[in-house]
């Protein structure tokens, strides 16, 4: 940790910049900002780029929908055709070879290819007899971590928010601190290092770091005139609670914790959610709707 810490206020004297550097070093991963690794994480994140525009990120018009759709046009167009609501049941394989995929309902597709985006436990351990596998390969699929942090919140606003410090445009339009990735509670890198510290305990962080984005405001197919979408990345969040199993009035009450954030940041909005979460194996919160 004072590695880190010497390192990153060698370069920056702001420590909100520091601590925005150490988010982006940790956000979707089970590290803390001094956690060896953390960097690939923040390389990952500044690497790259969109047209000519290095580090940058982008929104895909229409949502990430958009993108499985324009793949499965271009698929049609090239002569493919999909099924959906038809799950695999097993990779067949005759003769070490693959020769297709048994459907949930028995029916079966020849192919002397199969292409899988499951896991690749999924993959290889549940729809794959793993009896052809090399027992070393099979270890390693076995002991991947999974492990995630992440708790995602998609929010409906019936107006764009408004931040101290920061008008909005003319007629409550957006403007552009709301077109970046806005950081919440974490202001300081001790601030990341507690909320890392307290899932390391097995515990949601009592004060968790969000990184809140606004697509709508750059992508107005997304929400009708005047309102907005958003999306908050949330973390720390156990999957599996040291201190007993996620219940209703456990996610409740973390939302709430998460809730009471906005005021610091926006006027008083109200928001319909859905949570498609790291608090169980389903959806929690389909049509909540808060008043902050």
């Amino acid at each position: 940790k004072q590695w880190y810490q010497r390192r990153v206020r060698g370069w920056f004297e702001s420590e909100p910049l520091r601590a925005t550097l150490a988010t982006d070093s940790v956000i979707g991963s089970w590290h803390g900002p001094s956690t060896p690794g953390s960097s690939y994480v923040l390389l990952h994140h500044i690497m790259g780029g969109v047209g000519d525009r290095e580090g940058a990120w982008a929104y895909v018009e229409g949502g990430m929908g958009a993108v499985s759709n324009s793949i499965a046009s271009a698929a049609m167009a090239a002569g493919a055709t999909i099924k959906t609501d038809a799950g695999v049941e097993m990779i067949n394989v005759n003769d070490n070879k693959v020769c297709g995929v048994t459907l949930h309902d028995g029916t079966v597709l020849e192919s002397n290819v199969v292409l899988s985006n499951a896991t690749p436990k999924v993959t290889f351990l549940d729809i794959l007899d793993s009896g052809i596998l090399p027992a070393d390969y099979l270890s390693h699929i076995k002991t991947i971590d999974y492990t995630s942090p992440v708790f995602k919140l998609n929010v409906a606003m019936d107006r764009i928010p408004t931040f101290r410090g920061h008008k909005n445009g003319p007629g409550d339009t957006p403007g552009p601190q709301h077109q970046g990735t806005i950081h919440l509670n974490s202001e300081s890198i001790d601030m990341v290092d507690r909320a890392f510290a307290d899932a390391c305990q097995g515990l949601p962080s009592e004060r968790p770091i969000i990184e809140m984005t606004i697509p709508s405001n750059v992508d107005p197919t997304l929400a009708p005139p005047g309102h907005h979408v958003s999306s908050f990345f949330i973390q720390y969040v156990p999957y599996k609670p040291a201190n007993g199993e996620w219940t209703e009035e456990r996610k409740d009450a973390f939302v709430k914790t998460v809730k009471d954030k906005f005021p610091l940041a926006c006027r008083s909005m109200c928001v319909y959610y859905i949570c498609c979460s790291n608090c169980g194996p389903s959806q929690a919160y389909i049509g909540k709707t808060v008043n902050t």
